[in-house]
């Protein structure tokens, strides 16, 4: 199963507001236990409050050997476009 390593390197909160919606983002390094998979991780809490919903997105990197920075880039760039139910995020 998957992990949160926070030992070996800092997990970075960001509170903020985008386009009249609530964002949680918290940016770190996932590991799986009792195996060698890891990598950066990018995760979202968005609360709309107008419509009481919260929507969890998760963006996870696996690619050993390669630089990570450019696909963290592309999966933050994909997740700040996309648009939940006429909610542009």
């Amino acid at each position: 199963y998957m992990s949160t390593n926070v030992i070996d390197l800092p997990t970075y909160e960001y509170t903020y507001t985008h386009n009249g919606v609530y964002v949680k983002e918290v940016r770190g390094i996932w590991e799986t236990v009792n195996d060698f998979m890891g990598g950066p991780f990018i995760s979202y809490v968005l609360y709309n409050e107008k419509k009481g919903e919260i929507v969890f997105i998760d963006a996870f990197v696996f690619a050993p050997g390669k630089e990570k920075r450019d696909f963290v880039q592309q999966l933050d760039c994909i997740v700040k476009t996309a648009s939940f139910g006429g909610v542009k995020n």
